[in-house]
């Protein structure tokens, strides 16, 4: 039986090897690095945005809280404090948690391209009982889940959002890998914007999981922000603030993403049959743990 098994993972993991050089190439994978994603908000390198069409963004991150309070037909404006609003950023020991049921709030953060010639972004997550996380009503056995989680990208005219997860009804933590090169492109940082939203549901964003990629500070200038013809004023750093506009259009958008080339719709097909056999194989090599 041991011997059928380990026939069985060494077919799993050559299969996604395969898929892993289908969908990012052969290269070397050794220069990864798995980082805590509550430990990255406090350094300032991961944020946490609500929005609402009443107040704007509020973009937390580290010890401080960027609002907005634009005037009316004014330029984009944000007041600086140096507090966090516990209520939208709920964090411990195991992540940050957003719920999409009761808040328009998403983790925010831009990724650069290193020299390595092999490049991934993943990030773990998990699915949250909201009824056990907020008021302890239900069963851990058998948990009320029902999570969407979408990415938000930009297709050159319109921010979109896409689903990573739909209706996702298992908890336990995933690896979902994310096709950052179609995500808005930030100039002044050279790095990616990625921002990812729990649509419907609980996810609590524990890991990321950086290959040829690195992050980038994003604590901003911890001062009032102010924007002049669309762009940060002279004195505030581009490099060290978020492209708050951006993240504004993004959580704003209520359009969704489709795939609609062939090519797209493969690459697509791939990469959740091979997020399918990475969870075949963590179950395989769970049993030979045991």
């Amino acid at each position: 039986m041991k011997r059928k098994l380990h026939i069985i993972t060494t077919v799993i993991l050559l299969l996604c090897t395969i898929f892993n050089s289908v969908l990012y190439g052969s290269a070397d994978e050794n220069n990864g690095s798995l980082l805590e994603i509550r430990n990255q908000l406090r350094l300032g390198n991961i944020a946490v945005v609500h929005y609402n069409t009443s107040d704007g963004i509020t973009f937390m991150t580290d010890d401080g809280t960027y609002t907005e309070n634009t005037p009316v037909n004014g330029e984009m404006c944000l007041d600086f404090t140096k507090k966090i609003d516990s209520k939208l950023v709920r964090n411990d020991e195991n992540g940050i948690y957003l719920t999409g049921t009761y808040d328009n709030s998403a983790l925010v953060f831009y990724v650069r391209e290193t020299e390595s010639e092999f490049s991934r972004l993943q990030i773990a997550v998990s699915c949250i009982d909201e009824k056990m996380y907020f008021a302890s009503v239900g069963s851990q056995d058998e948990p009320d889940i029902n999570t969407t989680l979408r990415l938000g990208m930009y297709d050159g005219a319109d921010y979109r959002w896409k689903d990573m997860l739909t209706d996702c009804t298992v908890g336990g933590e995933q690896y979902l890998t994310i096709d950052y090169t179609m995500c808005p492109y930030d100039e002044s940082k050279n790095a990616y914007q990625i921002v990812l939203r729990a649509d419907e549901g609980m996810t609590c964003f524990t890991k990321i999981e950086l290959t040829g990629l690195e992050l980038v500070n994003i604590s901003g200038d911890r001062k009032d922000i102010s924007y002049e013809n669309g762009t940060l004023a002279e004195e505030h750093d581009a490099t060290l603030n978020a492209d708050y506009l951006s993240i504004k259009e993004q959580m704003s958008s209520q359009k969704l993403f489709s795939a609609g080339t062939g090519s797209s719709l493969i690459r697509n097909f791939l990469q959740r049959l091979y997020g399918f056999v990475l969870e075949i194989t963590a179950i395989l090599r769970s049993i030979f743990t045991v």
